[in-house]
C-alpha cells in the first residue's frame, strides 16, 4: 500500500473528516459501479454504496495494510451486495429477470438493438450463479486483475479463472439468440 494511503486511512481512523472525505471520494464512484453491476437498481446501488463506507470507516482502525484501501471496500462492497441480493430474492416473489429495468432510453445507445442486447446482457448476468458474476463484474467492469479478484473474493487465482470461465460459457449460451448463433 502506498504511505500517502495509509497516512490518509491512519488520519481517517482518528477522526479526521477531511481524510474521511478524502476517502470517500477516491473510491465511492468504483464502489457504486460494483454495486449497481451486482444489482442493476440505482437506489439499491447508493445504499450498498453508503453502507460499504459506512462499515469501512467503522473499522478503519482494525485496517492493518494486508491489502490495499480499494481492495478491502470492494470486498466490503461484494459482501453487502450479496446481502442485499439475498434479501430481495426473499421479499420478492416475481423471478429475478422481471425485475431488471430495461436500460434508460438514449443511455446505451439510440439503438434499439444495443438497448435490446444491453437488457438481455443484465438478464443473462443475473441468470449466473453469485460467485461466477462477482468474478465477472470484478474483471470485465472493474478491470481488475485474477490475483486482485482472488484476493477480494478469498479464494485461489485457479478458482477465479474457472468461474470466470464458467460465467463467459453461461454468457455467451444466454446471449446466442442476440449473437446470432456466432460462438
Amino acid at each position: 500500500m502506498e504511505n500517502d494511503e495509509l497516512e490518509l486511512v491512519r488520519r481517517a481512523a482518528g477522526g479526521d473528516e477531511r481524510a474521511c472525505t478524502e476517502l470517500f471520494e477516491r473510491y465511492r464512484d468504483m464502489i457504486f459501479r460494483i454495486a449497481y453491476a451486482r444489482t442493476s437498481d440505482e437506489e439499491e446501488a447508493l445504499d450498498i454504496c453508503q453502507e460499504t463506507f459506512i462499515r469501512a470507516f467503522r473499522s478503519l482502525r482494525d485496517f492493518r495494510g494486508a491489502s490495499s484501501v480499494k481492495t478491502w471496500l470492494v470486498k466490503i462492497a461484494m459482501n453487502i451486495s450479496i446481502d442485499h441480493l439475498r434479501r430481495r430474492m426473499k421479499s420478492k416473489t416475481t423471478e429475478l429477470s422481471e425485475e431488471i429495468d430495461p436500460p434508460a432510453p438514449g443511455s446505451v445507445s439510440d439503438s434499439i438493438e444495443a438497448a435490446e442486447l444491453q437488457t438481455a446482457l443484465w438478464k443473462a448476468m443475473e441468470k449466473l450463479p453469485d460467485n461466477e458474476r462477482a468474478v465477472v463484474v470484478l474483471h470485465a467492469i472493474e478491470h481488475k486483475k485474477y490475483r486482485e479478484i482472488a484476493e477480494i473474493l478469498s479464494c485461489p487465482i485457479g478458482t477465479v479463472m474457472s468461474r470466470l470461465h464458467a460465467a463467459r460459457q453461461k454468457l455467451l449460451r444466454y446471449l446466442e439468440p442476440f449473437l446470432g448463433g456466432a460462438r
